[in-house]
Protein backbone atom coordinates (compact mmCIF):
# COMPACT_ATOMS: atom_id res chain seq x y z
CA UNK A 1 0.00 0.00 0.00
CA UNK A 2 1.48 3.90 -1.05
CA UNK A 3 2.05 5.58 1.68
CA UNK A 4 -0.20 9.45 1.33
CA UNK A 5 2.98 10.86 1.08
CA UNK A 6 3.81 9.30 -2.14
CA UNK A 7 0.33 9.32 -3.62
CA UNK A 8 0.78 13.81 -3.30
CA UNK A 9 4.37 13.16 -4.67
CA UNK A 10 3.81 11.48 -7.77
CA UNK A 11 -0.19 12.56 -9.00
CA UNK A 12 0.19 15.61 -10.76
CA UNK A 13 -2.93 18.06 -11.57
CA UNK A 14 -3.37 16.39 -15.01
CA UNK A 15 -4.36 13.15 -13.07
CA UNK A 16 -7.22 14.69 -11.29
CA UNK A 17 -10.67 15.41 -12.06
CA UNK A 18 -10.81 19.15 -13.71
CA UNK A 19 -13.97 21.02 -12.88
CA UNK A 20 -15.31 22.78 -16.21
CA UNK A 21 -15.66 26.57 -15.40
CA UNK A 22 -17.09 29.66 -16.73
CA UNK A 23 -14.87 31.44 -19.02
CA UNK A 24 -15.77 35.10 -19.70
CA UNK A 25 -14.04 38.15 -20.97
CA UNK A 26 -13.10 40.76 -18.85
CA UNK A 27 -15.98 43.60 -20.53
CA UNK A 28 -18.97 40.54 -19.79
CA UNK A 29 -21.35 42.42 -16.89
CA UNK A 30 -21.46 40.98 -13.40
CA UNK A 31 -24.89 40.06 -14.01
CA UNK A 32 -24.25 38.13 -16.78
CA UNK A 33 -21.41 36.30 -14.91
CA UNK A 34 -23.25 36.05 -12.45
CA UNK A 35 -26.47 34.20 -14.55
CA UNK A 36 -23.99 31.93 -15.83
CA UNK A 37 -22.24 30.72 -12.77
CA UNK A 38 -25.76 29.64 -11.50
CA UNK A 39 -27.15 27.88 -14.62
CA UNK A 40 -23.85 25.68 -14.70
CA UNK A 41 -23.88 25.52 -10.75
CA UNK A 42 -20.27 26.70 -10.57
CA UNK A 43 -18.74 28.93 -7.79
CA UNK A 44 -15.99 30.92 -9.90
CA UNK A 45 -15.77 32.49 -13.60
CA UNK A 46 -12.31 32.85 -15.12
CA UNK A 47 -11.59 36.00 -16.81
CA UNK A 48 -10.14 36.27 -20.10
CA UNK A 49 -8.62 38.56 -22.84
CA UNK A 50 -7.62 37.82 -26.21
CA UNK A 51 -4.09 36.66 -23.86
CA UNK A 52 -5.34 34.53 -21.62
CA UNK A 53 -6.33 34.72 -18.61
CA UNK A 54 -6.60 37.58 -16.52
CA UNK A 55 -8.70 37.03 -13.36
CA UNK A 56 -11.16 35.13 -11.38
CA UNK A 57 -14.17 35.81 -9.91
CA UNK A 58 -15.53 34.17 -7.46
CA UNK A 59 -18.68 33.87 -4.28
CA UNK A 60 -16.26 35.53 -2.27
CA UNK A 61 -15.89 38.50 -4.57
CA UNK A 62 -19.60 38.77 -5.15
CA UNK A 63 -19.93 38.54 -1.25
CA UNK A 64 -17.41 41.07 -0.40
CA UNK A 65 -17.55 43.79 -3.65
CA UNK A 66 -21.10 43.00 -5.51
CA UNK A 67 -24.44 41.76 -3.12
CA UNK A 68 -25.10 44.52 -1.40
CA UNK A 69 -24.43 47.14 -4.27
CA UNK A 70 -26.94 46.63 -6.95
CA UNK A 71 -25.67 49.68 -9.04
CA UNK A 72 -22.89 47.18 -9.88
CA UNK A 73 -24.42 44.65 -11.49
CA UNK A 74 -24.24 46.32 -15.02
CA UNK A 75 -20.51 47.03 -14.52
CA UNK A 76 -17.71 44.77 -16.29
CA UNK A 77 -16.75 42.18 -14.10
CA UNK A 78 -12.87 43.03 -14.46
CA UNK A 79 -13.62 45.69 -11.71
CA UNK A 80 -14.44 43.17 -9.12
CA UNK A 81 -12.37 39.92 -10.12
CA UNK A 82 -9.39 39.05 -8.69
CA UNK A 83 -6.70 40.07 -11.09
CA UNK A 84 -3.63 37.75 -12.08
CA UNK A 85 -4.82 34.54 -9.97
CA UNK A 86 -2.21 31.66 -9.06
CA UNK A 87 -1.95 29.28 -11.21
CA UNK A 88 -0.67 25.81 -11.61
CA UNK A 89 0.46 23.78 -14.96
CA UNK A 90 -1.39 20.34 -15.79
CA UNK A 91 2.28 18.85 -14.35
CA UNK A 92 2.12 20.50 -11.06
CA UNK A 93 2.49 17.97 -8.25
CA UNK A 94 -0.54 17.39 -5.82
CA UNK A 95 1.61 18.23 -2.79
CA UNK A 96 2.29 21.58 -4.68
CA UNK A 97 -1.31 22.60 -5.41
CA UNK A 98 -2.44 21.61 -1.97
CA UNK A 99 0.45 24.04 -0.57
CA UNK A 100 -0.59 26.62 -2.61
CA UNK A 101 -4.09 25.99 -1.80
CA UNK A 102 -3.29 26.34 2.07
CA UNK A 103 -1.07 29.28 1.80
CA UNK A 104 -3.29 31.58 -0.20
CA UNK A 105 -6.51 30.09 1.95
CA UNK A 106 -8.67 29.19 -1.71
CA UNK A 107 -10.07 26.70 -2.48
CA UNK A 108 -9.37 26.46 -6.79
CA UNK A 109 -6.70 26.84 -8.66
CA UNK A 110 -6.89 27.17 -12.37
CA UNK A 111 -5.00 24.87 -14.45
CA UNK A 112 -2.97 26.41 -17.40
CA UNK A 113 -1.33 25.18 -20.13
CA UNK A 114 2.19 26.71 -21.49
CA UNK A 115 0.42 28.34 -23.53
CA UNK A 116 -1.97 30.23 -21.18
CA UNK A 117 -5.00 28.70 -22.15
CA UNK A 118 -7.22 27.09 -19.51
CA UNK A 119 -7.53 23.32 -19.51
CA UNK A 120 -10.04 23.57 -16.11
CA UNK A 121 -9.94 24.06 -12.42
CA UNK A 122 -8.36 22.30 -9.83
CA UNK A 123 -10.88 22.46 -6.49
CA UNK A 124 -10.07 21.13 -2.73
CA UNK A 125 -13.02 18.59 -3.64
CA UNK A 126 -11.11 16.87 -6.51
CA UNK A 127 -8.46 16.33 -4.48
CA UNK A 128 -10.12 15.01 -1.53
CA UNK A 129 -11.89 12.66 -3.96
CA UNK A 130 -9.10 11.71 -5.89
CA UNK A 131 -6.88 10.97 -2.51
CA UNK A 132 -10.06 8.95 -1.20
CA UNK A 133 -9.63 6.60 -3.67
CA UNK A 134 -6.14 5.43 -2.44
CA UNK A 135 -7.52 5.65 0.89
CA UNK A 136 -10.70 3.61 0.50
CA UNK A 137 -10.00 0.96 3.52
CA UNK A 138 -9.81 3.45 6.30
CA UNK A 139 -12.81 6.10 4.68
CA UNK A 140 -15.30 3.47 4.12
CA UNK A 141 -13.89 2.16 7.82
CA UNK A 142 -14.54 5.72 9.50
CA UNK A 143 -17.69 5.56 12.08
CA UNK A 144 -20.29 8.07 11.75
CA UNK A 145 -18.52 9.95 14.76
CA UNK A 146 -14.98 9.97 15.89
CA UNK A 147 -15.74 8.88 19.14
CA UNK A 148 -17.20 5.81 18.30
CA UNK A 149 -13.62 4.50 17.77
CA UNK A 150 -13.00 1.57 20.72
CA UNK A 151 -10.42 2.49 22.73
CA UNK A 152 -9.83 -1.60 23.25
CA UNK A 153 -9.52 -4.14 20.96
CA UNK A 154 -12.75 -6.65 21.14
CA UNK A 155 -13.21 -9.87 19.60
CA UNK A 156 -13.22 -13.29 20.14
Amino acid sequence: MRRLGEIIDSARARDLELSSCVIVPEEAPVRDVLSRMRQVSRSIALVTDEEGLTGIFTERDVLRKVVLNPETWDLPVSGFMTADPHTIAPDTSVREAIRMMNAGKFRDLPVVDEGGRVLGNLTHAAIVCYLCEFMQTEVKNLPPCPSQVPQTVEGA
